[in-house]
């Protein structure tokens, strides 16, 4: 570089930065001007100049530069440093040995020469030269850079800012060569020689160098701290001021102790990194003990240095360390902490808040990372010894910190108490027992909310400590939820594991909170309006946060310490636990009955801990009765506003709404948990319940409690005809009503329906539906009739329930049932599994006899409300500017759709959609607008799930209801109102009737019952699908279509929809049918996106029950493997296991496969169900053909679909298909041609939202040309290696897989191979028929799944880059990044090195490893 280039580059450089006022700069030497543009394109093309390198090392080894008496020497050592970073990672690979230690060799001097100036604040320039020091280690270290051991040690003894760089640039390059971030950066053999060259210098040069740096600045900086304490008490002794020369000590001191700080700082961020990658070793050897380094820096406040050590001490003791160094930080740890809280005695709690939260999560990560160790430790798992005792100190540390008045330092402990309560040997030797007492006080003491309205005012207590905790309320309501989340599962595992004192705990606690709040003690925070406390009062919110705790201690108690009976035999301190559980639990029980609150918010309170007492009333119900007496009388509470005198038609206040609320959901609780201990006072409740029905105004979701409370208790009756009477009695009033001449008027056509709901006389008279009289009147109407149904529905689902529980109707279930069940389990069928009668039903349900007066006015009601949907209605309802309405969407499914992250307060909260489609108008208000459509949903949701229902109860299939049988498939599956339902409506259709019906059917019954309205259905379903993400996935130009209708354009959708034809439906279906009324275009866009994936969602989830890859009959097929599992292993204890995120059960009780208890007969119901499973596999796919064509069409189809959700579970049904229909040859063209060519296509575009999925269908395609062309037989969902089958004589056909007709053991394969797939692969772009052959030989060859995967991706690879070479996908593919395809294609920008890595350790072990002769092996064992 010349001086006029020198010059030029100054200038260009002082122009870029604004380091001149001046818009141009003229370089004297040259006389040449230049602006800013000009100055940006000439220091660009400077980058790529010949000697680009050689001059950026004299810009960086300069001292200063000046360009026109304006220093700009940090942007052009920045600028240079640039430059040489950009060389380094181009064209450094390609310099001559020489040339490149010369680069070394300049770029060490440049970092000597700037280190020796002390940089007290942000050093750039330093920290672009360790990044660059840093990429020449990772290119050159060690083959190359044979001596950087004498470099790294010269250059770190030069100063000490030198050796700070020199830590920098090391932990840059531990961090690159083993964060899996940085893989595609560097090449693994790169990264490993590295690691293994810094391993090999280590004690000989590093950490000597480390050590000895780091025990230098610690003396400096104590020193220097020292020095500076004594300045300020001799000066405060002498009570002066200091002088000029005492002041320039006193700083001299200051900038000491900062740049002493800031190099331990970056010395404990280096050592950071090793702790968490290099050997350990490095950190706790005898020479060079860092353990000890971060232990005494832990009390050094500089700097965040302690901070630093703990992050140290956190990242070691993650690691899997040996029980030595383990046990080590075990016992040093609470006397270095102590040390630290001493040095820190006078500082305050919001200074060392950081402090203790990084203490209390290291804490927690180094026993929660080596349970293993505890475990193991024998003298710690017995409780007694010195490591015991040492191990006891250590928690009682960290008990100690859970009284940290900031709930953050206790929410980092959670998860590891959670971890420890979870190991059973822990639990057994109760080595944590002792802990538990202040660990269940810390957690009711922070699940008690912060009053957020006190620190925004300033009057917290903690003001300060809070502020340092949290940002703001919403991230406190964030982090209090996840708190309350995690502590849940820690309150359960508190009372089942230490049962006496944690029901003794919570006793004692809410006799406090009575005895000091149960009257709204000290009265604060009243609401002036009403004299009431609110929810900021003290008392409410004490009684709130005991809530969670109570609930959660009261389940986990173990059955043997409630139960009043012992077994023979038991332990004595059992006895004497279940003594003090019992009693502990028996005055809660009578302290929470007797209390007595008097305000509506403590009456809430009372209510939610009512609910939660049923825990204890199930094995002490001396104060049962009395407990649901005051439920029922708060079910009926009214408001008590002294100001004021309600009228009749006024709105009840929030709080009591509230409290009603509650109050029913707690009563109909207790009735399901303790039914049998109520019904010796049925009578008294049923009378109780009917005078409150009678007397009190009661809203329908309340009337709808006591329906189901009596009901519950009803159903533990054990005579069936009175259970049944009973329940009959109860819901005579709404059968009633359905009966009646109103309900009949209303359902029996369009018009009446509309008569009924205001809908007819809102034509042409809009005052009517804001009209308080017209409103009032029809929404009671409207009241009478849902609630009816309602009530059924409600009734019904307990009945079922505790049907359910007790049984089914089975005959001979003892003699039909095999004891195990096996998947290649061959059984007859039993007598009951058909058609069974309703009195048959009626024995074990006591809803079934309803049925018959229930099934006409059900199907008249769905009939007529499918109706409306009609194109005919719409076409004339929406020229009406309010009848239109009705066909709306509601404001809640317009928020739904919405996925606010901000969202607060729900649909009527600032962000919610209240009044947006019915412009300004919500359901709150007196108008009926916005309610139509709201009622016709519930209505037409309501009677689905009774259908629903009545296939639960197998009512649909008894010979009572075959005469209505053809009514309901022609209500449901009438063409007319099939094809006009919109996307909403038909996926409840799917979720609430149809699924069902599918899994409860018997199997003789489908053909008879199943057919008849799948046929229709899938055939209808599939067309709807396919439109619908037509204009997504096809070529269709009409994506203007996909738009959701508006108000604005309902009246022009309906004058211009004079012919109804397919075209008219296809843009039904692409707009899911959806009318938004006034809704925004956005949330519009939202609305039709979410209705298009749920339908095509629910087909697939539907499709998946059916084919038992989820639901209950996946529940069947687990629990069987579950089974055979516990046997192989001889252990049967395992069949009494539950998943590790539940409590442990008593171990006594069987339960199935996702933790749920068994019910009574359950293995009958299962063998009944895997009969199911079976004849289902082949009706719905072997044994008719207009059912099993829509169903694989839309698993075809669902390939492509850009959506995961859909996609991953298509792969799944694909595979189940595969493996029962490959055998069959009529499914070879459809198999091998169109399912894998979809996927395929799927694969080689490589669309985005394929990302994550792409292993997931190279399964599927290796499932298909497996079993097609090569005689393989795979495992369900093509897991494991392939099985190849033998041949048969012709030396051509394939001998047929054993499981060929058990599809759920893995299937069989096509016994003639077909050449389809393999003309498939050929015609691919860029794939040779040469190239499917040797697949082919691959895939013979090896028959692993990972090795077949391999290959096929492989294949798919040169098909993949083919397209994109075309630019065929035109979607938008994958980075190489992420794609599957090009994992192992992706070059490092750090490549390997040629040289070989031979290591001073690896030549001694090969020098002491001799060559035994060979002629000496006959006397190696002895003569």
């Amino acid at each position: 570089m010349d001086e006029n280039q020198y010059y030029t580059v100054l200038a260009c450089v002082a122009l870029s930065v604004g380091a001149i006022p001046s818009s141009t700069v003229t370089v004297a030497a040259t006389q040449s001007s230049y602006n800013r543009e000009d100055a940006f394109h000439l220091l660009e093309s400077f980058r790529t100049s010949p000697n680009v390198a050689q001059s950026c090392i004299t810009l960086i080894g300069a001292r200063s530069h000046i360009f026109e008496a304006v220093d700009v020497t940090g942007p052009t050592k920045l600028y240079a440093l640039q430059c040489l970073h950009k060389f380094v990672k181009s064209s450094y690979s390609s310099l001559a040995s020489t040339d490149a230690s010369s680069l070394r060799d300049a770029v060490l001097r440049s970092i000597a020469e700037h280190g020796k100036v002390g940089h007290n604040g942000s050093d750039f320039v330093g920290s672009k030269m360790s990044g660059l020091l840093g990429e020449l280690v990772l290119r050159d270290f060690p083959q190359r850079w044979t001596n950087f051991a004498e470099d790294f040690k010269g250059l770190w003894e030069t100063s000490d800012g030198a050796a700070r760089l020199c830590m920098e640039a090391l932990a840059a390059v531990t961090e690159d060569c083993t964060d899996s971030d940085f893989n595609s950066k560097i090449a693994t053999k790169r990264r490993n020689e590295v690691m293994k060259g810094f391993n090999e210098i280590s004690s000989s040069h590093l950490l000597p160098q480390i050590f000895e740096f780091c025990s230098r600045q610690f003396n400096v900086l104590t020193t220097a701290k020292g020095t500076k304490n004594a300045m300020e008490t001799h000066l405060s002794s002498a009570g002066r001021n200091p002088n000029q020369h005492e002041q320039q000590l006193y700083d001299d001191e200051k900038t000491k102790i900062s740049i002493a700080g800031k190099m331990l700082e970056t010395s404990l961020v280096m050592l950071n990194n090793f702790c968490l990658q290099m050997p350990l070793e490095w950190m706790s050897n005898t020479t060079y003990d860092f353990v000890s380094v971060f232990l005494l820096l832990m009390k050094e406040k500089s700097s965040s240095i302690q901070i630093h050590a703990i992050s140290c001490l956190h990242s070691l003791g993650s690691r899997k360390i040996e029980h030595a160094v383990w046990f080590r930080l075990i016992t040093s740890i609470p006397p270095a902490v102590a040390a630290a809280e001493q040095e820190a005695a006078t500082d305050s709690l919001v200074m060392k808040l950081q402090f203790h939260r990084k203490l209390s999560k290291m804490l927690s990560h180094i026993v929660s990372g080596n349970i293993a160790l505890i475990t193991t430790d024998k003298e710690i798992m017995s409780c007694s010894g010195q490591k015991y005792k040492l191990m006891g100190q250590y928690f009682s540390l960290m008990t100690d910190m859970l009284q940290h008045p900031s709930g953050v330092i206790c929410s980092e402990q959670v998860a590891m108490w959670t971890l420890l309560f979870r190991d059973p040997q822990i639990v057994k030797n109760k080595l944590i027992d002792p802990f538990i007492p202040a660990l269940l006080a810390a957690l009711l003491k922070h699940l008690v909310r912060i009053r957020w309205s006190d620190v925004e005012d300033g009057t917290h207590i903690q003001l300060d400590l809070i502020d340092a905790s949290w940002d703001d309320n919403d991230e406190y309501d964030s982090w209090m939820t996840d708190m309350r989340s995690k502590s849940s599962l820690l309150f359960r595992f508190m009372g089942n594991s230490d049962p006496k004192h944690a029901s003794a705990a919570i006793y004692r606690h809410i006799f406090e909170l009575i005895s000091n709040h149960g009257n709204g003690e000290p009265m604060d925070h009243i609401d002036s309006s009403t004299n009431r406390l609110t929810t900021s009062s003290e008392a409410v919110i004490k009684m709130e946060g005991v809530q969670l705790a109570m609930d959660n201690i009261l389940q986990g108690i173990p059955s043997w310490a409630l139960n009043s009976d012992g077994t023979p035999g038991e332990r004595d301190n059992r006895i004497q636990i279940r003594s003090s559980v019992r009693s502990s639990l028996s005055q809660l029980a009578s302290l929470i009955v007797s209390w007595k609150p008097n305000d509506v918010w403590l009456k809430l309170r009372h209510a939610c801990m009512l609910q939660t007492v049923v825990y204890i009333w199930k094995y002490e119900s001396t104060t049962l009765l009395q407990g649901v007496d005051i439920l029922l009388s708060y079910l009926c509470a009214k408001d008590e506003c002294s100001h004021t005198s309600l009228r009749e038609d006024m709105r009840l206040s929030d709080d009591v709404t509230g409290l009603r609320r509650r109050s029913g959901l707690a009563v109909v609780s207790v009735g399901k948990r303790v039914p049998e201990l109520l019904l010796p006072w049925l009578d008294e409740l049923s009378a109780r319940s009917l005078s409150i029905l009678s007397t009190e105004k009661l809203f329908a979701p309340n009337q709808m409690h006591l329906y189901e409370f009596l009901s519950c208790v009803a159903n533990a009756i054990d005579d069936s005809a009175k259970r049944s009477a009973f329940v009959s009695d109860v819901l005579s009033g709404s059968i009633g009503t359905l009966e009646s001449n109103e309900c009949t008027e209303a359902f029996s056509s369009v018009e009446g329906l509309m008569k009924a709901l205001g809908i007819y006389q809102a034509s042409g008279n809009p005052s009517f539906v804001n009209n308080p009289t017209s409103v009032k009147e029809v929404s009671d109407r409207f009241g009478r009739m849902f609630s009816a149904f309602n009530q059924l529905l409600s009734v019904g689902k307990r009945c079922s329930q505790a049907a359910k529980k007790r049984g089914l109707p089975m005959q001979n279930a003892s003699s039909n049932a095999p004891m195990s069940l096996s998947l290649d389990s061959a059984f007859a069928l039993p007598p009951d599994e058909g058609p069974l009668s309703i009195n048959e039903l009626a024995l074990n349900n006591a809803f079934v006899p309803l049925w018959p007066r229930l099934i006409s006015p059900l199907l008249q009601a769905l009939d007529t409300v499918l109706k409306l949907c009609r194109p005919e209605y719409q076409v004339r309802f929406f020229l009406d500017p309010c009848q239109c309405y009705m066909y709306a969407i509601s404001d809640d499914e317009a928020y739904l759709a919405t996925k606010r992250k901000d969202a607060c307060g729900g649909v009527f909260g600032p962000n919610g959609t209240a009044g947006s489609i019915v412009s300004g108008i919500n359901r709150k208000q007196k108008n009926l607008l916005p309610r139509w459509s709201c009622w016709l949903s519930e209505l037409r949701n309501g009677c689905l799930q009774l259908l629903g229902m009545m296939s639960e109860q197998r009512v649909l299939y008894s010979p009572e209801f075959s005469p209505y049988y053809p009514s309901l498939v022609q209500v449901l599956l009438n063409q007319e109102s099939l094809r006009s339902m919109e996307h909403r409506h038909i996926a409840q259709l799917m979720k609430q009737f149809i699924e069902p019906m599918i899994i409860t059917c018997p199997s003789p019954l489908y053909h008879s019952h199943v057919a008849p309205l799948l046929c229709p259905l899938f055939d209808h379903l599939n067309m709807r699908i396919t439109s619908s993400w037509a204009p997504l996935v096809g070529n269709s130009p009409t994506k203007h279509i996909m738009k959701a209708l508006t108000s604005e354009k309902c009246v022009s959708f309906a004058r211009a929809s004079t012919n109804i034809s397919d075209e008219w439906f296809h843009a039904y279906y692409a707009r899911g049918g959806l009318f938004v009324g006034d809704l925004d275009p956005v949330t519009s866009e939202a609305m039709t996106e979410k209705v298009r994936l749920e339908v095509t969602r629910v087909f697939a989830d539907m499709l998946m029950s059916a084919f038992a890859l989820k639901g209950e009959w996946a529940l069947v097929l687990a629990n069987i493997c579950k089974e055979e599992q516990a046997l192989k292993k001889n252990d049967l204890s395992l069949l009494n296991s539950v998943p590790g995120t539940q409590v442990c059960n008593d171990g006594e009780t069987r339960v199935n496969a996702d933790g749920t208890e068994r019910i009574r007969n359950q293995t009958d119901v299962e063998f009944r169900q895997l009969a199911r499973i079976k004849a289902m596999l082949k009706f719905l796919l072997l044994e008719n053909e207009t059912i099993a064509g829509p169903i694989v069409i839309f698993f075809i189809n669902g390939l492509s679909y850009p959506d995961g959700y859909t996609c991953r579970r298509c792969i799944k049904l694909c595979h189940r298909v595969t493996e029962t229909c490959a055998p069959d040859p009529a499914y070879t063209e459809i198999l091998g041609k169109r399912m894998f060519e979809a996927a395929i296509k799927s694969i080689v575009l490589e669309a985005k939202w394929m990302v994550g999925i792409e292993w997931d269908m190279i399964a599927l395609v290796r499932d298909i040309y497996c079993r097609l062309v090569l005689g393989q037989s795979l495992l369900p969902g093509a897991q494991g290696a392939g099985q190849q089958t033998g041949l048969e004589a012709d030396g051509v056909t394939f001998v047929q897989s054993k499981n060929a007709a058990n599809p759920l053991l893995g299937g069989g394969v096509l016994c003639l191979p077909s050449d389809i797939p393999r003309e498939v692969l050929a015609s691919l772009p860029g794939v040779s028929v040469d190239d499917v052959r040797a697949l082919e030989k691959n895939l013979k060859e090896n028959m692993s799944a990972k090795d077949q995967k391999d290959a096929l991706r492989d294949l798919l690879r040169i098909a993949a880059d083919n397209v994109k070479n075309a630019g065929l996908n035109l979607g938008g593919s994958q980075e190489k990044e992420e794609s599957v395809l090009h994992q192992k294609t992706l070059q490092a920008s750090i490549p390997d090195i040629p040289e070989q890595l031979i290591i001073n350790s690896q030549v001694n072990k090969d020098a002491s490893s001799p060559d035994i002769p060979l002629g000496g092996l006959d006397t190696l064992f002895g003569p």
